[in-house]
C-alpha cells in the first residue's frame, strides 16, 4: 500500500491571500506513483481539494497506459471537496473513496470563512458518490477526530455543523448505508472483504455488540448507542463496567 499526501489544494472560487502548497506536484505524481503501480500495490491517495482531486484523477488514468490492471480498488482518502464530474471519473477508472465526513461536522463551520458557505456544506459528498455506485467508505482520520464508528455512521446520516444546521441534506445517506461504510464497505475498499466487515463462514468471528440496532433508533441518537462488549474468534468479551 502506498500513501501520498496532498493539501486541501482548491481550485477556482478562493479568498484573496489563502495560501496553498502541494506536497507533491502534479508533475511528479506519476512518477511516484507508477513503480508502486506496476508493482500491484493497492495505492491510497490523501487529497482533499478539488483542485487535488483532478491531479489524482490526472496521474490515475494515466496508470493503465503503462501496465493494464483490473480490480485495483485506488482509494482516495479524505475526498474534502470534490465535482459530480470529478466523482464520475472516478468511477470511470475503477477508484474507491474513503471520505472523512468531520468536514462537515468539525470543519463545515469554521471553513465557511474561507472557502464560502455553500461549497464548504458540500463537502465529504457522500451522497453523490453513493448515487454514481462508487465503493464508498468513511473514516475518522485519528487524532483528527474520535476513532468512533458510530459518531461517523452519525454525521453521515445527519450533516449536522456544530451549530446543529444540516448541511447539505442531500448528501446524507440511510442507516443502512452508513453502517455498510463502516463494516463490508470498508473491508472491500481495504481488499480484505474475504476476511471482514460481514458474519459468514469462512471469514474472522471478530464483531463489536452493540445495546441497540443503530437501523432502528433514530438517526440522531446512532452516536449515543451503549457497546455492549465484543467478540473475537468466535469469543464474547462484555465490556468493563463503566466509571463514575
Amino acid at each position: 500500500m502506498l500513501r501520498l499526501n496532498l493539501t486541501t489544494r482548491l481550485g477556482s472560487y478562493l479568498e484573496p491571500n489563502l495560501e496553498e502548497i502541494w506536497n507533491i506536484e502534479p508533475g511528479d505524481m506519476i512518477d511516484s506513483m507508477l513503480p508502486w503501480w506496476e508493482a500491484g500495490f493497492r495505492i491510497h491517495i490523501h487529497s482533499n481539494g478539488d483542485a487535488a482531486q483532478d491531479a489524482v484523477l490526472n496521474a490515475l488514468a494515466h496508470m493503465p497506459n503503462v501496465r493494464p490492471r483490473f480490480d485495483h480498488r485506488f482509494v482516495f482518502e479524505h475526498i474534502g471537496l470534490s465535482s459530480v464530474v470529478q466523482i464520475r471519473r472516478m468511477k470511470a477508472l475503477g477508484a474507491t473513496a474513503s471520505v472523512n465526513p468531520s468536514f462537515v461536522y468539525l470543519r463545515g463551520d469554521l471553513n465557511a470563512v474561507y472557502i464560502g458557505r455553500n461549497r464548504t456544506a458540500q463537502a465529504a459528498r457522500l451522497g453523490k458518490l453513493l448515487r454514481y455506485d462508487l465503493p464508498t467508505t468513511i473514516h475518522s482520520d485519528l487524532p483528527v477526530a474520535p476513532a468512533d464508528p458510530l459518531l461517523l455512521m452519525w454525521i453521515a446520516v445527519n450533516r449536522f455543523g456544530q451549530a446543529g444546521e444540516v448541511l447539505a441534506p442531500e448528501e446524507r445517506v440511510s442507516s443502512e448505508q452508513a453502517l455498510r461504510m463502516v463494516t463490508i464497505d470498508a473491508a472491500h475498499v481495504l481488499g480484505m472483504d474475504d476476511r471482514i466487515g460481514s458474519i459468514e463462514p469462512g471469514k474472522f468471528a471478530d464483531f463489536t455488540v452493540l445495546e441497540e440496532n443503530p437501523l432502528t433508533v433514530s438517526p440522531e441518537r446512532i452516536r449515543d448507542i451503549g457497546i455492549w462488549g465484543t467478540v473475537h474468534a468466535g469469543e464474547a468479551f462484555p465490556a468493563p463496567p463503566k466509571t463514575q
